[in-house]
């Protein structure tokens, strides 16, 4: 976890439409297959979609977009920009998203992790996340999907 000074220098909020190209260069630095422009600002306008990004020190250094359908909660998506990696922005932003898709009622929460992203998977299991499955080829370049679930 970032130690307490960090932490008071995070700021969450509903992502936003003038976010796209902050967003968008976030996703082309840390995933080898981004999402296009126009995958992320659907989710931006998607009526059941979380948007969140935090803010580090006035800057985006990160986002999650996640969906809420009637009782469960689906992460699609959740990243921190290169520079800030490691010092645990993204177990604050994955808390957050947690929050809030349990505050909107989800009692379980999915999610899909590359098989070999080691350091996702035991942020995912720090949080009480637990495999149940696996996606075979699940991403563009043939590799497995491990899937994801909580329980809230």
């Amino acid at each position: 976890m970032a130690d307490v000074s960090l932490k008071e220098e995070l700021l969450f909020r509903s992502a936003c439409k003038e976010d796209i190209n902050r967003i968008d260069g976030i996703e082309k630095r840390v995933f080898p297959y981004p999402w296009s422009k126009s995958q992320l600002y659907y989710e931006l306008i998607n009526k059941a979609s979380v948007p969140i990004v935090v803010e580090f020190s006035g800057k985006l250094i990160g986002y999650s977009f996640s969906f809420y359908v009637v009782d469960e909660g689906h992460i699609a998506n959740i990243s921190i920009d290169t520079p800030y990696r490691g010092r645990g922005f993204g177990g604050s932003l994955l808390d957050r998203t947690i929050y809030e898709l349990s505050d909107r009622g989800a009692e379980k929460i999915f999610l899909e992790v590359r098989e070999n992203n080691y350091t996702a998977i035991n942020m995912y299991v720090s949080r009480d996340f637990v495999e149940y499955g696996i996606r075979r080829r699940y991403y563009a370049n043939g590799e497995n999907a491990i899937l994801m679930k909580k329980e809230i």
